[in-house]
């Protein structure tokens, strides 16, 4: 008897078999011929293939694994398989005629007999990370970029013609200066993140240059002697700058400089900093005033992207203004994952399957079959196996649909990663897995 344990399906099926069929008979060659005469004979072989076990084939009523026929004649022939039902059919031999057999001609007799129903259950008693359950199947998140809920120290004096606002996630400074020559208006707040995504949108003063400092990392809480990284935002005319420094006990050295032409009157921008665990830095930039389309910052000095990876931690973050008021930071947003791209899509995500524990009469594992969608993105299945009584799983091997498993361990456990297409706007979905055993007779 076998069993078999669905997730989140709409539609119970047998699980598919080998479709590519091998030879399971030696090839008939045939004796000598008759003897040569005025009107010789042509026979040909009928050689018959099958990847199938249980099989009997008869050839014009006789059981046999080829059949030596002349060549045109007609021939019928019946294919039997236990709990299945015959295949009859009739055919006219031709030169290096081949039949092959395999599983989709197959109709079962009674599902019953080979298999229990199915125990069926919901993606949701697994682990997500990164993934939502839509119309009972798995996808990518849309909430990969999140509000900071930060508390802000200002560091400084402000004049008085000046109003500051902080929430959570964002700074609104208002006033018609921000601060004589020379001054600056800087705000801290701790963030161990080192690598992941830094996202903010941003308001801007249209009449000169404008620029604001966001330190992505900072190792202390003294500005001035701090170790880690800053991005520098500004705004001249037609073009959007963003250059990077790396700040060392509190002196800054110029690593790279991102530029793009942005329209001259521009009040609201968007920009997008991704650091991955290799250093990698990459920047995307939106035009918010003119709603034009977020593009990758890839022109400069260097090519993009950039990567140092010279700090690795981090204990605070820091933004500064400079210049004129009205240059506000609104919907600051962060990910502990490094972005490929400006969509809303998480770039990689997990599903855990619950412990499938095949029972006491546990024989051995068959098979599994999952339908999955990956026409964007990629999706990769694994499997880990050990025996109820272990401690210690079996590493993951990743695994195919319709791969036979055959593992006399009677616990199972499925792993499923997902990840987006480059521009984190598109990913696949996973519909359902099936996983089936076989136990002893009882």
């Amino acid at each position: 008897m076998k069993k078999r344990v669905t997730y989140k399906t709409k539609e119970i099926r047998l699980p598919d078999s080998n479709n590519l069929p091998k030879p399971c008979y030696a090839e008939y060659v045939p004796g000598p011929r008759p003897s040569p005469g005025p009107a010789p004979l042509v026979y040909k072989t009928l050689t018959i293939l099958c990847a199938l076990p249980d099989i009997t084939i008869t050839i014009n009523g006789i059981e046999r694994a080829t059949a030596t026929l002349l060549q045109g004649t007609s021939y019928s022939y019946t294919v039997a398989r236990p709990g299945y039902h015959t295949i009859v059919g009739m055919g006219i031999l031709q030169e290096n005629a081949v039949f092959t057999i395999n599983e989709n001609q197959f109709v079962p007799l009674v599902i019953s007999n080979s298999y229990e129903s199915p125990e069926i259950h919901p993606f949701s008693e697994g682990s997500l990370s990164g993934l939502t359950i839509v119309n009972n199947a798995l996808q990518l998140t849309t909430d990969f970029m999140q509000n900071t809920n930060f508390t802000w120290d200002r560091i400084g004096s402000f004049p008085t013609n000046q109003t500051v606002t902080t929430t959570p996630n964002s700074i609104l400074v208002i006033g018609p200066r921000m601060m004589p020559e020379g001054r600056v208006a800087t705000f801290r707040t701790q963030s161990t993140q080192a690598y992941g995504t830094w996202e903010a949108e941003i308001s801007i003063a249209e009449e000169e240059e404008i620029c604001q400092k966001h330190y992505l990392l900072a190792s202390s809480d003294d500005i001035s002697t701090m170790n880690g990284y800053v991005m520098w935002f500004e705004y001249s005319y037609d073009y959007t700058f963003l250059d990077l420094f790396k700040v060392t006990n509190g002196q800054e050295s110029f690593l790279q400089e991102w530029y793009a032409r942005t329209d001259r009157h521009m009040f609201r921008a968007r920009y997008r900093i991704s650091r991955d665990q290799n250093g990698t830095f990459r920047c995307w930039f939106k035009n918010v005033t003119s709603n034009r389309d977020w593009q990758l910052m890839t022109d400069g000095p260097n090519p993009s992207p950039f990567v140092d990876n010279t700090y690795t931690s981090s204990n605070y973050l820091y933004l500064q203004f400079r210049v004129f008021g009205g240059n506000n930071v609104y919907e600051y947003q962060m990910s502990s994952l490094p972005a490929t791209g400006s969509g809303n899509l998480y770039p990689s995500a997990t599903y855990i399957s619950p412990v499938i524990y095949a029972g006491p009469n546990f024989k051995n594992w068959d098979k599994i079959v999952y339908q999955q969608n990956t026409t964007e993105g990629t999706g990769t299945m694994y499997i880990r196996f050990k025996n109820s009584t272990d401690t210690e799983w079996s590493s993951w091997g990743t695994i195919t649909s319709g791969q036979t498993l055959s593992v006399p361990k009677d616990s199972a456990q499925l792993k499923w990663e997902a990840t987006s297409n480059a521009a984190q706007t598109a990913g696949p979905t996973l519909n359902s897995f099936t996983i089936t055993w076989e136990e002893n007779n009882s």
